[in-house]
């Protein structure tokens, strides 16, 4: 009961969580005059009357996509900016930070401690202390007003390097003396133990890291020069009116066929497009990323969903027979008739895919003594789990979960 209660309420905060991300993902579906409707007590204070929001627009509009991705072409230079900011810092980090955390969590080496202490120091200060020597250091290498003066800083970065650390430092030492004593080399426990283990720790370090350079500001602000090197997040910050970044927009005929973009972040190619071509070519493509967007919805709520299910099931503590078929009292039950019984981990396929189900196994009790029991002909059975204690009642073929 208290595994559901906790994932109960963990559903309930993740709903909460997610409610800003699917109003914004609703309004964008809106049309102005819907929006003007819906938000009139807030956009006019003359109106007395609440904010009104529905769960699906009234009548679903593509027109504020349209208009981002036909009349704002700077935003696509600055999109892809961002991701070859993202990308760069992601395989640095993985590179560098994955293998400094294995080396502090596994050796040891002169001025180990001090230079560790060292990283957390530096973990520690904000980019404004750092801000001044990094721009000088660029500055030497050639590198300011590129995007490699915002990518190598964040390819250094010591917070991975501590998040992986952790992880790391929690792989048994009996297991690492294991793997040498069998011939495997360095580098081939870092493959095959550190990595699998210490996966759940690079996972998290890389997504915290990709959210910081997805939504990097400073950096950019005093490093790049150049309005075609900005990422995405000081995109609207330097927007004035209908366009800055893009340089000069104008359309020759509004309602006609033609298109023009003159000079800006696009350098000075001259573009001509057929207007009524791009619409339709427009929509094919907000209907398909609206498509993939529902694809990837319905991956993530399946991937949820299996989980959820999974937390839900009975939680369950096992334990091994000994040698000579002795066995924890708690692990036998009755039945009705007064027989005896056990239950046995087995694995199951199912739409969950592989989980752990329970067998019921009919025994019988030899001796006891001390809390444990001896059952008769049990060592046939000695390779599997037996069922000490469970959250739930059980039943034969129950799927379950241990603790």
């Amino acid at each position: 009961m208290k595994s559901k209660a906790g994932v109960l309420c963990v559903s309930f905060f993740a709903c909460i969580v997610l409610y800003p991300v699917l109003f914004i993902l609703i309004g964008s579906l809106m049309g102005e005059e819907e929006l003007a409707g819906n938000l009139a007590g807030i956009l006019d204070k003359s109106i007395d009357s609440y904010v009104s929001w529905s769960l699906l627009p009234k009548e679903g509009s593509v027109e504020s996509y349209r208009q981002l991705m036909l009349f704002e072409p700077g935003f696509f230079v600055l999109f892809w900016n961002t991701v070859k900011i993202c990308a760069g810092v992601i395989i640095g980090q993985l590179l560098i930070a994955v293998p400094a955390a294995w080396g502090f969590a596994m050796y040891d080496f002169p001025l180990k401690k001090m230079l560790f202490m060292l990283y957390i120091i530096f973990m520690m200060l904000p980019f404004q202390v750092l801000m001044l020597p990094e721009y000088m250091v660029l500055s030497r290498l050639r590198l300011i007003d590129t995007l490699w003066a915002v990518i190598l800083p964040g390819a250094f970065s010591t917070f991975p390097v501590f998040i992986i650390y952790n992880f790391f430092k929690g792989i048994p030492e009996q297991e690492i003396e294991a793997a040498r004593l069998d011939g495997a080399g360095e580098f081939r426990i870092f493959l095959s133990i550190g990595i699998p283990a210490g996966r759940s720790g690079i996972a998290a370090a890389m997504i915290l890291q990709f959210l910081e350079y997805w939504n990097i500001v400073e950096q950019p602000m005093i490093f790049l020069d150049s309005e075609e090197k900005l990422p995405l997040s000081l995109y609207l910050p330097h927007r004035e009116g209908r366009h800055r970044l893009c340089g000069s927009l104008s359309v020759v005929d509004p309602v006609g066929s033609d298109l023009s973009v003159g000079t800006g972040i696009l350098g000075s190619r001259h573009y001509s497009y057929n207007h009524e071509e791009i619409e339709g070519n427009m929509e094919k493509k907000i209907l398909a990323s609206i498509l993939l967007l529902f694809f990837i919805v319905m991956i993530v709520f399946t991937f949820v969903s299996r989980h959820t299910a999974i937390a839900l099931l009975p939680e369950v503590t096992t334990m091994h027979p000994e040698e000579d078929g002795w066995l924890a009292e708690s692990a036998v039950r009755e039945d009705d008739t007064g027989g005896s019984y056990v239950f046995i981990l087995t694995e199951r396929e199912s739409i969950l895919g592989k989980t752990d189900a329970v067998r019921k196994l009919p025994v019988v009790i030899e001796e006891k003594s001390d809390g444990m029991v001896k059952l008769k002909e049990i060592s046939q059975y000695s390779m599997f789990a037996f069922v000490t204690d469970a959250s739930d009642a059980l039943s034969d073929g129950d799927r379950v979960r241990r603790e």
